[in-house]
């Protein structure tokens, strides 16, 4: 079932919450056959900053790290020494001859979500880095920030949604108890 996803885009996302870090995992993809990759909706347990991270897939590497710099693979090589293959999709990423990873961070915090592409035909997205490079800033950087901004318009209705819930409740609260206090 691994097939053939030429071209294809993951995104993987990781929650953190204080001191206590939650798994990532793959939650959209896109590709030619519109094939579920065979890692799809995987957890990967993000490692504290000071764990070994040399056995570790590289998006959860990156999480650990915190860096939002994009990594750029250029070639099968590069994506080879930097990739842990999983035994599920090795037929595909074997192939893989060029790689683009975007952190992305909202609101400031730890790294939230990271757009991944990656292409089976060499050269695929760009004959050089400055090609790869410009391909990044012009328009995948473009897309992450607009990815981030309605994560956090979304994050901002959650939050607004839950305080006016608390505020509900606690002026029910203080209701009763001002109907109590009347009542005695």
């Amino acid at each position: 079932m691994d097939g053939d996803t030429a071209g294809a885009c993951f995104l993987f996302i990781a929650f953190w919450y204080a001191v206590i870090s939650k798994p990532c995992k793959m939650i959209a993809y896109a590709n030619a056959t519109k094939q579920e990759p065979m890692t799809y909706q995987d957890e990967y347990e993000i490692p504290k900053r000071s764990a070994n991270t040399q056995s570790i897939e590289l998006h959860t590497k990156i999480f650990a790290s915190s860096d939002v710099s994009p990594r750029i693979l250029m070639t099968k090589d590069d994506v080879m020494k930097e990739f842990v293959i999983h035994e599920k999709s090795r037929n595909r990423e074997e192939k893989i001859q060029q790689y683009i990873a975007l952190p992305v961070k909202v609101c400031n915090r730890e790294i939230t979500f990271i757009i991944q592409i990656d292409c089976d035909v060499e050269n695929g997205m760009g004959k050089n880095f400055e090609e790869v490079q410009a391909l990044v800033n012009d328009v995948l950087l473009q897309y992450a920030i607009l990815l981030s901004l309605h994560y956090e318009i979304d994050r901002f209705d959650e939050v607004s949604t839950k305080s006016v819930e608390k505020m509900k409740v606690k002026m029910a609260r203080e209701g009763k108890n001002a109907i109590e206090k009347q009542a005695s």
